[in-house]
């Protein structure tokens, strides 16, 4: 009995795959056009757009390169979504008949289809300088011209986000020692058990990191870019420390000889700080310098002036001028560069120590490692000294100084079959050391998320 069901199942099976046998079989070149045309027509109003491109392909060899034919078969092709079949068909036609209106509008809307915004916008430009297309048409071309502004504005901006979670071991900024002396002049050394509140508290965070820009060139030739970024950190216990950083920065570069050596570069940028749902403060940088490109490296100098204007007490607003020289190289897989500069932190009011000057390296290296995987590494160090004694309690009043390092390192892993997402690990560790015991700190983050670059 169950041979017999089985038989039966193959019998029908066979029968009812009869008609899709015939249907899939290619059908005979049409050689006479008009015969063509006749049954592609009547195939469109029976709603048979997808055989009537097939039949289109089969006498593809008779008529391609007649106008009527490839006009057809190109609208035909961009109805059923095979845009890069509707590019060739409709090129052929405006090359043997140019004034073909019609075939530079669907050009244009296939370009577009196929992400070639700037080879669309020249079609549309050509269609608005030589035709005077009637109103049918230019309502069509008017809704292709606003699609094509709308992808232009989009695509121009470049954009990436990175939510994130981890463990963070000192939040709060807390002291790395827990106890220091004293030295009051002319007396002994006095303990100081330092409040529990004021030393390291570990704690999970979540965090997103976003950034936006876009670059604009200009008549002159010169080039800027519009960019800002975010980050938000949110603890799960610490939620005094709860940070929103957010900057905006214009990029102008202009070059200065005709070979493109040298460069002039200027740029503005505006920072705000919230911490703990307050604004910690507003800060505001002019800086300008010269760049100068040798092959694929760029060095250059820069002069930098940066206002710091605090919103909460215990906080002094500053002025800070600096000057410094950067270095960097691109590679087609890796990318490398380093940076010093030299400021002087000028207080406005008394604050403890004067005057602070600062000297700051950095050093940065990202590669890939494979075709799916980058690695970020990168170095940081300074050392701050005060032109002040700092406090009379501590360190005989000795003018303070921090010796400061940090380190950075970001592995990234591309999802297999996505262009946008990534999994995303970043260790980071920081180390102030100093004379005086209150402005000794250390920290180390470690966060894993998901990175998504929108375009």
């Amino acid at each position: 009995m169950r041979i017999q069901t089985h038989s039966i199942g193959f019998i029908l099976t066979f029968f009812l795959a009869l008609p899709m046998a015939a249907h899939a079989t290619p059908p005979n070149p049409i050689q006479d056009w008009s015969v063509l045309n006749a049954q592609v027509s009547h195939l469109q109003a029976e709603g048979h757009s997808d055989q009537a491109l097939t039949l289109l392909l089969a006498s593809e060899n008779a008529h391609s390169g007649t106008p009527e034919y490839d006009y057809v078969l190109g609208v035909l092709a961009l109805e059923q979504g095979q845009y890069g079949l509707a590019q060739s068909a409709l090129e052929r036609v405006v090359l043997v008949s140019p004034n073909h209106a019609g075939a530079w509008l669907d050009l244009a809307i296939a370009s577009f289809k196929l992400g070639e915004i700037d080879n669309a916008q020249q079609i549309i430009n050509h269609l608005e300088e030589n035709f005077n297309p009637p109103t049918a048409l230019k309502e069509q071309l008017d809704q292709v011209k606003k699609q094509l502004n709308i992808e232009k504005l989009v695509q121009n901006w470049h954009s990436g986000a990175t939510a994130s979670y981890g463990y963070v071991q000192n939040p709060n900024g807390g002291l790395s020692n827990s106890r220091f002396s004293l030295t009051p002049e002319g007396g002994l050394p006095i303990p100081v058990e330092v409040d529990a509140n004021l030393q390291p508290k570990p704690d999970h965070v979540a965090q997103l990191r976003a950034n936006v820009y876009r670059t604009f060139t200009h008549e002159s030739g010169a080039q800027s870019t519009l960019s800002s970024a975010l980050l938000v950190k949110s603890y799960v216990q610490q939620t005094d420390f709860n940070l929103a950083d957010a900057i905006v920065a214009w990029d102008y570069r202009r070059q200065l000889t005709q070979d493109g050596v040298w460069t002039l570069n200027l740029s503005p940028n505006f920072r705000t700080i919230v911490l703990g749902g307050d604004v910690l403060g507003y800060f505001t940088t002019l800086s300008a310098g010269l760049s100068k490109k040798i092959q694929a490296c760029e060095w250059g100098g820069r002069v930098e002036v940066e206002q710091r204007n605090y919103q909460q007490a215990d906080y002094f607003n500053a002025t800070l001028p600096w000057v410094g020289t950067t270095f960097g190289c691109a590679r087609s897989n890796m990318m490398f560069g380093a940076g010093v500069r030299y400021g002087v932190d000028i207080p406005q009011g008394a604050r403890p120590g004067g005057n602070t000057q600062k000297l700051e390296a950095n050093v940065y290296w990202r590669g890939l490692l494979s075709d799916h995987v980058s690695l970020g590494l990168m170095g940081y160090v300074a050392e701050y000294r005060d032109s002040e004694g700092y406090s009379a309690l501590l360190d005989y009043d000795n003018n303070r100084s921090i010796h400061r390092f940090s380190q950075r390192a970001e592995l990234a892993w591309q999802l297999p079959k996505s262009s946008h997402w990534a999994l995303q690990l970043e260790l980071e560790h920081l180390r102030d050391s100093s004379n005086i015991p209150t402005s000794r700190i250390e920290d180390l983050q470690i966060l894993i998320g998901l990175h998504y670059q929108f375009n």
